[in-house]
């Protein structure tokens, strides 16, 4: 038996006892297809404890799996035993020779948590070989593909992968590819603008100039008005045009022997293309006092059904108004005073790369903050401080460096526990206005 380690019943069996009665068995109910050497190669160990056997896999199989136990180890998650023993084992039976060999998991016939950890495990792999230049061209992580064929140009197409290959890996977020997809549609429509407004239709680049850019900026305008696009768009699209125009260059593509050698350099948007800022007609997404002071008011509420650590970024995001991604991560040594003594909280505004930022807050909120600060320290007495996180995530996380996730689902399931929102609406009944009581959309409410 390739992956057992037990003696032989006798020096005339060829397996061990259990192995042996196994054999019997199959033998007796007809399951055993006679391939007596096939069986010896793919057939599970006796397990025992928390023992996981590897024997009978491939040496670079084994190694895969030992670098990925290693490597989630290293990231404080726990790898469960059984889950990688039954892996092991359907690995074995398969007769793979790596894990790439396993590109179906749920085909070979795992399920839930083997599969979770299948994928993460291919995933390590896949990092440990990958290369800069790889990942280029792969979005550098993000999910999903860019798309670059509606930029008929060549020359133009090629200048925006090479600036979407420099923007990306400045991204943060899972939103990042989302964000560079939305920018390449904005030079579609320079392309599509090019393409209808020009004899060559854009393929010659030493001949773009001024007149293009009004050309394009009057067909932004044109199809605002015919209800193409919103004036939100419109704006968005120009800004995105003027901000890779001006990349292309301080990316060197305008000089010498670069694709766009020869692009003129009126062929740019200034100020004064750009369209008005569009009025805000909508009202504001603020909630009603009404509903500020019921959440307020079931915080405990909150707690039991999450955590300390979901009720005190719930309180933070209610002080500061700051967005969830930057309380969810703030380090523990995230509260100072100014030289008169107000409190000031210390964060970083990821989305804009603006960090170490500083927002003067209420002596309230400072002593929330204080409060989860001593609780930390207690339940992390050996960790340096400036490696804790205010909010630690509970999961993976020995070491009280992982900030919690997010909070949308525990705030979700706690909105809809809570009694309906009910708010003054000003109603009109019989030619008369008066006020009535009306239930608030629970939908609104989110971080």
């Amino acid at each position: 038996m390739a992956a057992c380690l037990r003696q032989r019943v006798t020096p005339s069996t060829p397996y061990c006892d259990a192995h042996w009665q196994k054999l019997s068995a199959a033998k007796s109910s007809g399951t055993f297809d006679g391939d007596e050497e096939l069986w010896r190669l793919t057939t599970p160990p006796i397990h025992m404890g928390r023992e996981v056997s590897m024997r009978g896999l491939p040496r670079r199989l084994i190694a895969e799996l030992l670098y990925c136990v290693q490597q989630r180890t290293a990231n404080g998650v726990r790898t469960l035993g059984h889950y990688l023993r039954v892996i092991c084992d359907r690995l074995r039976v398969l007769r793979c020779e790596t894990l790439d060999d396993l590109e179906d998991p749920e085909a070979a016939g795992l399920k839930g948590h083997h599969v979770s950890l299948v994928t993460t495990m291919r995933r390590t792999l896949h990092r440990l070989g990958t290369t800069p230049e790889e990942e280029s061209r792969r979005e550098f992580g993000f999910s999903g593909t860019a798309d670059f064929t509606e930029i008929r140009q060549d020359v133009l197409r090629e200048a925006t992968r090479i600036w979407a290959a420099d923007d990306l890996p400045r991204r943060r977020g899972e939103g990042g590819g989302r964000t560079v997809r939305r920018q390449i549609d904005a030079m579609v429509e320079l392309s599509k603008s090019l393409r209808l407004q020009r004899e060559d239709r854009g393929q010659v680049v030493a001949l773009l100039d001024r007149r293009d850019i009004v050309a394009f900026c009057n067909r932004l305008a044109f199809k605002t008005e015919n209800g193409e696009l919103s004036a939100h768009q419109r704006l968005y699209v120009a800004r995105t045009v003027r901000k890779v125009l001006n990349r292309w260059r301080t990316l060197g593509l305008t000089g010498k022997g670069e694709i766009l050698e020869g692009l003129r350099a009126d062929f740019v948007m200034g100020p004064e293309d750009m369209p008005d800022d569009p009025e805000d007609t909508e009202a504001g997404k603020d909630l009603p006092d009404e509903v500020m002071q019921q959440l307020c008011d079931n915080l405990n509420l909150l707690e039991e059904m999450s955590s300390i650590e979901v009720r005190v970024c719930t309180e933070l995001l209610i002080d500061t108004g700051r967005r969830p991604d930057e309380v969810c991560r703030l380090p523990l040594d995230c509260l100072e005073r100014d030289p008169d003594g107000s409190p000031v909280l210390l964060y970083d505004n990821h989305k804009a790369f603006r960090l170490g930022r500083r927002l003067p807050i209420a002596k309230v909120t400072a002593a929330v903050i204080t409060a989860q600060q001593e609780r930390i320290r207690r339940r992390f007495p050996d960790a340096p401080p400036s490696d804790l996180k205010l909010l630690p995530s509970p999961v993976a996380n020995p070491w009280g460096t992982k900030p919690i996730a997010g909070i949308w689902e525990q705030h979700r399931n706690w909105v809809r526990a809570l009694p309906d929102f009910l708010v003054p609406i000003e109603v009109e009944l019989d030619c008369e206005v008066t006020t009535k009581l009306l239930p608030f959309d629970k939908g609104k409410i989110f971080p």
